[in-house]
């Protein structure tokens, strides 16, 4: 069975942009890692000299009886993705992604009209 586009375990072709993703699991045990998360996001944009391309999107994924909270970061934000633990991956599909840190307008800029 193929896994989709944005699944940590396609590893994206060369050439491309690395997008990163960590899974912080059942949504309803993720609240304080994603705070902590969240936080080291925002330090990095408030210390980035340009942070334009810098983003944090958040999804709720369905996996069966579970929800597992996942975080996609910007290729712009690779230093904290990997920091973190977050895998490469392809860039997410935007259905169901919400902006958890990052310049308002961003999820826009970078699907555009796909999402």
């Amino acid at each position: 069975m193929d896994e989709p586009a944005d699944s940590p375990s396609n590893e994206p072709s060369r050439g491309t942009v690395t997008w990163y993703c960590k899974n912080l699991g059942d949504a309803t045990l993720a609240l304080d890692q994603l705070e902590r998360v969240e936080r080291r996001v925002l330090a990095e944009i408030r210390g980035a000299g340009d942070a334009a391309e810098m983003a944090a999107f958040l999804r709720h994924e369905s996996n069966g009886l579970h929800c597992d909270v996942k975080i996609y970061f910007s290729p712009a934000l690779s230093r904290v993705a990997e920091e973190i633990g977050a895998v490469a991956c392809s860039r997410p599909t935007p259905e169901g992604l919400s902006l958890l840190a990052g310049q308002a307008g961003l999820l826009e800029s970078f699907f555009g009209s796909e999402g």
